[in-house]
């Protein structure tokens, strides 16, 4: 087996239980279909400008009830938003504290404040990462398309560069 210097995991979905899929499909009122409100949360520019940085939970709310056309408040959505990340999956954390005697660990993920807050309280990140990439953080989202060197957000990724000669598992 290749050995490899660092393991780069995501969050949402892969150590974490996310689902924004079902419960958009409930708020929708059955409107959403499953496909068509996950492909929301990859092509909406709410969601963009959320997972970057570039607006607030406020005005993602309203931004998100407008596109969809949801017949909620704000408040709700909110409260509603606030409840789709759950808890690690069972064996997430024996798993993270085993690989990181080991390996060291980064995680590159699409998150935003309030669901990144969330997932810092119930999975101490410091504990297992030694590098965290949050999109929310960066100005960018994964996978990042353009140069890091290039982006305007980038001293996040330019300041903790990894030497060339490592090898990264994305996990």
């Amino acid at each position: 087996m290749k050995n490899f210097d660092v393991l780069l995991f995501d969050l949402g979905g892969v150590l974490i239980d996310w689902d924004g899929t079902t419960p958009l499909v409930e708020l929708s009122a059955g409107r959403l279909d499953r496909e068509t409100a996950r492909r929301f949360w990859l092509e909406s520019p709410w969601v963009t400008r959320y997972d970057q940085g570039q607006c607030t939970l406020e005005q993602f709310a309203d931004g998100v009830i407008e596109e969809l056309r949801l017949n909620l408040s704000r408040a709700d959505f909110i409260a509603a938003y606030s409840t789709w990340v759950k808890a690690p999956y069972p064996g997430a954390e024996a798993l993270l504290l085993g690989l990181s005697r080991r390996y060291r660990l980064a995680t590159l993920t699409n998150n935003n404040a309030t669901h990144f807050a969330r997932i810092q309280q119930q999975l101490n990140l410091e504990r297992y990462f030694s590098q965290i990439f949050a999109s929310h953080l960066i100005g960018m989202k994964n996978p990042i398309r353009r140069s890091t060197t290039t982006s305007p957000n980038n001293s996040a990724l330019r300041q903790s560069a990894l030497p060339s000669s490592t090898t990264i598992l994305n996990a």
